[in-house]
């Protein structure tokens, strides 16, 4: 397959959306990084988004409860990725990447995409795959209704976000090699 040139220019929406730094300064051409993601699974990326829509819903949900005096305890723990994940980035916000989207319409069962990021949403990276594996934890046992990931959507979300990491890092990019479904 062919690669596809998935925002090839600074003012083309960040892989991270909602996730980017706030307070981070646009950089400038000359402090961008090509990062390129080969062979990215369509359908598995689909699952991986729903699911996490569906938790950052549940969190968004818990974070305005938790303004209710009379809402029941939660421990810190899952108060704190309430609030982070809830409160923080429960706006939604637009993921529009055109490419990707067209690969979506036509079927295609995987894409190439191509990024140019500043290496300054690697904190952002590191952090929010944090927050999501501890999420995974709450979802395991039972203290959330969000249904933990599949192996299959960890594996995928750890590659999508390794790859910008190693990339930053100056390695080359690696394909995914795990199931397209």
């Amino acid at each position: 397959m062919g690669e596809i040139d998935g925002g090839s220019t600074p003012t083309a929406p960040a892989p991270l959306g909602r996730y980017a730094h706030q307070d981070a300064h646009p950089e400038t051409p000359a402090q961008l990084h090509t990062v390129r993601l080969l062979n990215m699974p369509i359908a598995l990326f689909l699952r991986t988004r729903d699911h996490h829509d569906d938790l950052i819903r549940e969190f968004t949900l818990m974070a305005i409860q938790s303004q209710n005096s009379e809402a029941p305890h939660m421990s810190e723990r899952l108060s704190d990725l309430v609030e982070t994940l809830g409160r923080r980035y429960g706006a939604s916000a637009g993921r529009a990447d055109a490419v990707r989207d067209a690969a979506i319409e036509r079927g295609d069962a995987s894409v190439d995409l191509t990024y140019e990021v500043p290496s300054s949403i690697a904190a952002d990276l590191i952090r929010l795959t944090e927050l999501i594996d501890a999420a995974d934890e709450f979802c395991r046992t039972e203290q959330l209704l969000t249904l933990p990931r599949t192996p299959e959507m960890v594996a995928f979300a750890h590659w999508y976000n390794e790859q910008f990491l190693n990339q930053f890092k100056g390695l080359p990019p690696t394909p995914w090699a795990g199931p397209l479904e």
